[in-house]
């Protein structure tokens, strides 16, 4: 699924217009993505937690150039799934219909 089907989907969903739906996305995500800049946890009951965590810096060697690179310490952004999510999907033995 894409965004448009993603928007067209909750549009129905919740009664609401396709723009509204667009404007409720968008908050979300900047709300979102705010609150990993300030370095805090967000977790979504029933879908997972988002979270930053920082990796250090490490020293590569290029063999095309035969010189070591050392690579500067960076943020990413992580997500745990939640145990609810994880359970509701199907085993590898049960059938996929």
């Amino acid at each position: 699924m894409n965004h448009s089907g993603l928007v067209k989907e909750l549009a129905l969903r919740l009664n609401l217009t396709q723009q509204e739906v667009k404007r409720l996305l968008q908050a979300s995500i900047n709300t979102l993505s705010e609150k990993l800049h300030e370095h805090q946890s967000v977790p979504i009951p029933g879908l997972g937690t988002f979270s930053t965590t920082v990796v250090k810096e490490k020293k590569s060697f290029n063999v095309a150039t035969r010189k070591f690179m050392l690579y500067p310490p960076k943020r990413l952004v992580r997500f745990n799934t939640s145990s609810t999510l994880k359970n509701s999907l199907p085993t590898q033995n049960e059938n996929y219909e």
